[in-house]
């Protein structure tokens, strides 16, 4: 039996299972294991995720596992499972580089990952009323506010935004959503919380006064790109 290889495989093996960890306790510390998986859009967390499952199937194809014995063991030379070894132990560390480095100084902490989070869910339903609560668990930026935002789905093949209520900084904040009695209660409507800049909240307040008359361009559009900072919860009206 070649000590060597067996060695290597358990160093990659085990490098690859503490990357895993690592990238796992970073998603905890952004916050929500949904809003980091966003931030892993460029796939360089999923690498590795994968290191260590792509290592093992790699050196079993290529023979048998690094220590096995017998006649039937049919290992391929010393050097080439020694580069396969090595050459997956590298790349656990460029992995691992590469997934820490985006985690703590990408873009998308700053463009996408808000510093929010908010829990929201519907309390009770009634006749055209739904009755929702949110809970800030981490209150958002410095000069940005939280937004309770309306989705009307599906009207003519897109979806509507309508900006209803701010959501206090801190704390629980109830919320009450009702439809007019024209209203088609068959349409699937939901509500998201979002986190906005300074801007983007004058243009909501605006936008959420009764009659107000909001521009197309925002009505079909959510108030900004990435910045979700609680579930979407779909409004259960009834007659």
């Amino acid at each position: 039996m070649n000590r060597l290889p067996r060695s290597a495989f358990w160093v990659v093996l085990s490098l690859g299972l503490g990357v895993a960890a690592v990238v796992v306790a970073l998603q905890i510390s952004a916050g929500s294991l949904a809003r980091a998986d966003a931030l892993a859009s460029t796939l360089g967390i999923h690498v590795a995720y994968l290191v260590p499952v792509v290592t093992l199937l790699a050196t079993i194809r290529s023979g048998k596992a690094p220590d096995a014995e017998g006649p039937d063991a049919e290992a391929p030379p010393s050097r080439r499972r020694d580069l396969l070894l090595y050459g997956a132990a590298v790349a656990v560390v460029v992995g691992a580089g590469a997934a820490v480095l985006f985690v703590v100084n990408g873009p998308g902490r700053e463009d996408g990952l808000t510093g929010a989070d908010v829990d929201l869910w519907a309390r009770e339903s009634g006749s055209r009323t739904v009755r929702l609560n949110a809970t800030v668990q981490r209150g958002p930026a410095d000069g940005h506010r939280l937004w309770f935002v309306l989705r009307v789905h599906d009207v003519n093949g897109h979806s509507e935004y309508y900006p209803r209520q701010r959501i206090n900084p801190e704390g629980d904040t109830p919320l009450v959503v009702s439809v007019p009695e024209d209203a088609n209660l068959g349409q699937k409507r939901s509500g998201r919380i979002y986190e906005v800049d300074g801007a983007t909240d004058g243009k909501l307040v605006g936008h959420s006064r009764d009659g107000a008359a909001i521009p197309v361009a925002d009505l079909v559009e959510p108030p900004c790109s990435g910045c979700e900072v609680s579930d979407e919860v779909a409004l259960p009206f009834s007659p």
